[in-house]
């Protein structure tokens, strides 16, 4: 009796351990089954080109950085330190007109009319306030090395 008894407890021993290998083989099969589709779906960052890798994170811009000027009803933000510094060195007038050509796209025309000004006025302090910056900004460039 004894006997059939310690058979008894080695069979159900047995069973128990194929029942646990089997478990653990199914399982390892899912796993590496899992990581072979992943394998097929994903891809390395290193692999990813300039475009795609731009795609994944973005940059928190704060306007409290940025310079802004007013200029007739707009408010027009400079985001260049480099640049808002050597519009400031200029004459209201001819940074106006900066301002409004090149930041609010607008033609000599039309900033004449809105500044009650003459087109070549206009035109004018746009060609002498764009040598004016290249010069200043040619100065901070050589001051700072």
């Amino acid at each position: 009796m004894e006997e059939d008894y310690s058979c008894y407890k080695a069979r159900i021993r047995h069973e128990f351990d194929r029942a646990s290998i089997l478990t653990i083989d199914g399982a390892a099969a899912n796993y590496f089954k899992e990581l072979d589709n992943r394998g097929k779906r994903e891809i390395s960052f290193s692999e990813l080109s300039e475009a795609q890798l731009g795609k994944l994170y973005t940059v928190d811009e704060y306007s409290v950085e940025n310079f802004f000027f007013q200029v007739l009803e707009y408010d027009i933000e400079v985001r260049d330190s480099r640049i808002a510094m050597a519009l400031k060195k200029l004459t209201e007038r001819k940074r106006d007109v900066i301002l409004l050509y090149f930041f609010m796209d607008m033609n000599d025309v039309e900033i004449a009319k809105s500044m009650n000004l003459v087109r070549s006025t206009v035109c004018e302090h746009r060609k002498r306030s764009l040598e004016i910056l290249k010069e200043i900004l040619k100065e901070a460039e050589n001051a700072n090395g």
